[in-house]
C-alpha cells in the first residue's frame, strides 16, 4: 500500500528531505498547499522543466492537482520549488530599488577599480606574474569559504556546462594577463576608458555569433563607441604603444567571457564559476613566478594584496546584488562610474592626469554605451503578441 506523506503542517525542509529520498511518494499538491500556497506557480514550474528532462527513472511520476507528470528531474524540481517562496503582498517600490541597485553598482566599480589601482601600485615592486599569484593565493581560499557557506562549492554540471566553464576560464585567464600587463605600463584612466567599450563589444558579439537582434541604432552606437576607443589609444601617435594593443585584446577576451556566460545554465552558481576561473589564474601566476623569479615582500605589501583579494571578491558580490535590485536597464549604466574612480585614483596615487583626448574618447564610449542600454530597454518594452493557449 502506498504510504502517506507528512501532514500539511510539515516544514519546508521535511518536504525537501522526503522528496530527496522518496521521490515516487512525493505529493506536490500537498507541498504546494503547505509551503508555496500557490498551486498555479507550482504547476507552471513542474510543467516548464518536465518536457526538457528524460529522467523518469530518477523521479518516477509526480502527482500535481490530480494529474501526473512523468520524467521530472528531482534535482531540477527541488531547485525550482525551493525558489518559489510565497510572494509578499506589499507592492514593490521600484524607485527605491533602482536607487539601491545604482548605489550597489557604484560600490561594485569602486571595488574593481580599487583592486586595479592597488595592483598597479604593487607592480612597482613585483612582477605581474607574482602579483597575479599572490592575489590568487589570498583570493581563492576566500572564494572557497564563501562558496561553502552558500552551499555552492559542490555542484554537478552536465557536459555542455563544463565546456562553457572551461572556455570561460581560458578567456578569463587571457583577459587577466593582458589587462594587468597593460595596466602595469599604462595610466589607469586610459586602460579603464578602453574597457568601457565592453557593453558595446558584447552586444556586437552576441549579434554576430548568437543571432540576437540588434537594430541599426545600436549598431551605430557600437561603431561610434569604437571611434571613441581609437581616440583614447591614438594609434600612430607618440602616446601609442604595444600595451594599448594589449588593452584592446583584453576587451576581446572579456567579451568572449561575458558572451558565453549567457549560455551557461542559470542553475549553475556564479560563485562556483568564479572559483573555477580563479584557480587556473592563480596556478598560472605560480608557474610563471617560478620562471621569472620571486621578489621579497614586506608585511605591508602582503596587507595590500589582501586588500585586492577582498576588493575583487566584494566587487563580485556587489555586482550580483546590484543586478538583483531594480531594473537592469537603470542599474547597468552606473558601471561607468568606474571611470570616475579610475581618474581619481590615477591622480591621487600616480599623479596621472588624463589629457583632453582621453577624456573626449571616454565621454564618447560612455555616451554610446548608455544609449545602447536605452535602446535595449526600448526594445524589451515593445509589446509582443502571444498566441492564445489552447
Amino acid at each position: 500500500m502506498k504510504r502517506d506523506m507528512p501532514t500539511p503542517c510539515a516544514s519546508f525542509w521535511q518536504y525537501r528531505v522526503a522528496f530527496r529520498f522518496f521521490p515516487k511518494l512525493f505529493d506536490a499538491r500537498t507541498f504546494a498547499d503547505s509551503v508555496i500556497k500557490d498551486k498555479n506557480r507550482a504547476a507552471d514550474a513542474i510543467n516548464a522543466i518536465a518536457p526538457s528532462r528524460n529522467t523518469a527513472h530518477k523521479a518516477g511520476a509526480v502527482k500535481l492537482n490530480g494529474w501526473h507528470v512523468a520524467g521530472v528531474d528531482r534535482f531540477a524540481l527541488r531547485s525550482t520549488m525551493s525558489s518559489l517562496q510565497p510572494t509578499s503582498e506589499k507592492p514593490a517600490v521600484f524607485g527605491s530599488q533602482n536607487v539601491f541597485g545604482a548605489l550597489l553598482m557604484g560600490l561594485t566599480m569602486l571595488c574593481f577599480v580599487s583592486n586595479d589601482a592597488v595592483m598597479k601600485l604593487m607592480f612597482q615592486s613585483v612582477s605581474v606574474e607574482q602579483g597575479i599569484f599572490v592575489r590568487g593565493l589570498l583570493a581563492v581560499p576566500l572564494i572557497v569559504i564563501i562558496a561553502y557557506l552558500r552551499k555552492n562549492l559542490f555542484v554537478r554540471l552536465d557536459r555542455r556546462d563544463w565546456l562553457i566553464v572551461i572556455v570561460r576560464s581560458g578567456a578569463e585567464l587571457a583577459a587577466t594577463v593582458t589587462f594587468l600587463t597593460a595596466l602595469a605600463h599604462m595610466p589607469l584612466a586610459n586602460v579603464t576608458a578602453i574597457l568601457q567599450a565592453l557593453p558595446l563589444t558584447v552586444t556586437m558579439f552576441v549579434a554576430v555569433f548568437f543571432g540576437e537582434p540588434v537594430g541599426w541604432r545600436r549598431w551605430s552606437a557600437i561603431l561610434i563607441g569604437f571611434v571613441g576607443v581609437l581616440i583614447v589609444i591614438r594609434p600612430g601617435t607618440d602616446g601609442f604603444n604595444d600595451y594599448a594593443v594589449l588593452a584592446v585584446v583584453c576587451v576581446g577576451f572579456v567579451t568572449i567571457r561575458d558572451a558565453i556566460t549567457r549560455r551557461l545554465n542559470t542553475r549553475v552558481p556564479s560563485l562556483f564559476v568564479a572559483l573555477l576561473s580563479a584557480i587556473p589564474i592563480c596556478l598560472y601566476g605560480g608557474v610563471m613566478t617560478s620562471v621569472t623569479g620571486w621578489s621579497s615582500m614586506t608585511p605591508l605589501m602582503w596587507l595590500l594584496f589582501l586588500v585586492t583579494a577582498f576588493a575583487i571578491i566584494g566587487g563580485y558580490l556587489f555586482s550580483v546584488m546590484a543586478m538583483r535590485n531594480g531594473e537592469i536597464s537603470f542599474v547597468a549604466p552606473f558601471r561607468y562610474t568606474g571611470m570616475i574612480w579610475a581618474i581619481l585614483f590615477g591622480v591621487l596615487l600616480f599623479d596621472d592626469w588624463p589629457d583632453s583626448m582621453t577624456l573626449l574618447g571616454s565621454f564618447i564610449v560612455i555616451g554610446m554605451g548608455i544609449y545602447a542600454f536605452h535602446r535595449e530597454r526600448v526594445r524589451k518594452a515593445k509589446p509582443v503578441s502571444v498566441p492564445p493557449r489552447v
